[in-house]
């Protein structure tokens, strides 16, 4: 049961830092979308 539950939140934790990446690459794309087409414009 223990180790079933440290299992558990090791994959729930692992799934949240997959998910904190993705957000921030995707907010890092916008950024740099944002900056160059102001550059361009």
């Amino acid at each position: 049961m223990l180790l079933t539950s440290i299992l558990f939140e090791s994959l729930i934790l692992a799934q949240d830092e997959r998910w904190r990446r993705a957000l921030s690459m995707q907010v890092e794309r916008k950024f740099v979308a944002r900056r160059k087409s102001v550059a361009d414009g």
